[in-house]
């Protein structure tokens, strides 16, 4: 699974990053060291695939009368993606791309769970890809959440844990984002190939445990 990822990358590199985005929040600062779930996320949407808003992390379904879905659908598995009450829908008409410069995992190390901090060998920033819902909250107002999709975790992750987020390519990102595209081969391939992406990680401290650290120290390679 993911339940924590990283931003740390400025407005200006950001753009240079990915000049085929507007980012329109540029009076805040998009630098975090220990995103988790609830929190506000950049992400661009099918909806407005040009511009990035800020959705809250923890899908709730169109449905749900209430909130209490979300903290459990922070990740949608990629294999059930397209058959989940919860998902199937958005998985065709709203997909989503998330911000990202590097995410964590816990690996099983005889009686503790040892945070392990994932970034692209390239080190540059990139994007999960995800679904996201517009709930109506009792008192009417829009809520924007999303989840994660998921896929089994490739060679290289697989020794840290068995699960690892879905990768968008750049070059993945017109068809991801076009919610008039309903071709759910194409969108499978996308998920399918996740395995391709080249990482390297290294173990940090339990500061990242706890969302009340959020600084340089959550990224910080400890020996």
């Amino acid at each position: 699974m993911c339940g924590r990822f990283t931003l740390t990358t400025s407005w200006e590199d950001l753009k240079r990053a990915f000049p085929e985005f507007e980012f329109i929040f540029e009076n805040t600062t998009p630098v975090s060291y220990n995103i988790a779930p609830s929190q506000k996320v950049l992400v661009a949407s099918a909806f407005k695939p040009e511009i990035v808003q800020r959705f809250i992390w923890g899908l709730v379904p169109t449905w749900s009368k209430d909130d209490s879905f979300a903290h459990k659908l922070i990740n949608a598995r990629g294999e059930t993606v397209f058959t989940k009450s919860s998902y199937k829908k958005a998985i065709r008409q709203r997909r989503c791309l998330i911000f990202t410069s590097g995410f964590f995992e816990w690996k099983k190390e005889e009686n503790t769970k040892q945070p392990y901090f994932i970034k692209l060998k390239s080190k540059d920033p990139f994007t999960f890809g995800g679904i996201w819902e517009a709930w109506k909250q009792p008192d009417g107002a829009e809520r924007k959440t999303f989840s994660i999709i998921t896929t089994p975790a490739n060679l290289t992750l697989s020794t840290v844990h068995n699960r690892m987020p879905l990768i968008v390519s750049k070059n993945q990102y017109q068809l991801w984002l076009d919610h008039d595209n309903h071709d759910e081969k194409a969108i499978k391939n996308i998920i399918q190939q996740n395995s391709k992406n080249e990482f390297e990680y290294f173990a940090v401290s339990n500061r990242v445990n706890s969302v009340k650290n959020n600084d340089s120290d959550c990224i910080r390679m400890v020996v």
